[in-house]
């Protein structure tokens, strides 16, 4: 019976034979490696919460956690650090929203200010005085482009945004998924933002594959998970008819429809 060692510091594991040979020290590397892929895992997700924004005109940096950074500070840290996190989020922002996003430091200083600029106006404002729908893209991009994160949860990304700039940012979402091979798993009650999804696949910007719907129930106590199927035509199985049942309703009175 072959025995191993392990040591673990509280994050990563280090395994070692009791007995140390050829065959002994490869499944000790092999074990080494699954378990670390645990905690490897878990680093390269982050969530996005549902209250989320910069409120203060100007930031310094900060300590940052090294799981799920949340606070203003810390995201504005990640920010301010990262030379090359700015000019992703300002070329998004621009798709989304027709704005760039650009940091003002004053010589001799360590303060940020976070600034965007209306490309038809061309005057630059602080991000804290603008609306607050561009204020929570630019902090959900931040989270979004931080490249040691894969996976990204994020909680109403529709919340405070008009109608167009959510199918915007679905695209957006969308496009860097592919280019940086992220994973994204969103809750949502917009069904516009279902219906940018759906439409996507019609114009084949990403595959029924490529996607999972899921509508959350009350079943009794219990929350049940229903997968709904997606197809090419960008039609869904069952319709999600209880999604979208007061909209539906609004329509049949317009429309003088009557059952």
């Amino acid at each position: 019976m072959v025995k191993f060692k392990v040591n673990w510091n509280g994050i990563t594991l280090r395994v070692s034979p009791v007995f140390s040979d050829e065959l002994n020290n490869k499944i000790a590397r092999e074990l080494e490696e699954k378990l670390n892929s645990i905690p490897s895992t878990l680093d390269s997700i982050d969530i996005v919460p549902h209250r989320r924004g910069f409120f203060k005109p100007s930031y310094s940096p900060s300590q940052v956690s090294p799981i799920n950074p949340y606070t203003e500070d810390e995201v504005a840290t990640i920010i301010i650090n990262d030379k090359y996190l700015a000019p992703k989020i300002s070329a998004d922002l621009e798709k989304i929203l027709n704005r760039d996003f650009r940091l003002y430091t004053p010589p001799g200083t360590a303060v940020s200010y976070f600034q965007t600029m209306d490309k038809k106006s061309r005057m630059p404002i602080n991000l804290v005085n603008d609306g607050f729908g561009v204020n929570q893209v630019v902090y959900m991009l931040a989270k979004i482009h931080r490249p040691e994160i894969k996976t990204i949860l994020i909680e109403e990304p529709e919340v405070h945004l008009h109608p167009t700039v959510i199918r915007k940012l679905v695209r957006t979402i969308i496009s860097i998924s592919k280019e940086e091979e992220k994973q994204f798993i969103i809750v949502t009650h917009s069904e516009l933002f279902v219906s940018s999804l759906l439409t996507a696949i019609v114009e084949k910007l990403i595959t029924p594959n490529d996607v999972k719907f899921y509508l959350a129930e009350k079943e009794g106590k219990e929350t049940i998970l229903k997968e709904q199927k997606a197809n090419e035509k960008g039609q869904v199985e069952g319709g999600l008819e209880s999604f979208i049942s007061a909209q539906l309703e609004d329509l049949k009175i317009m429309l003088g429809i009557n059952e």
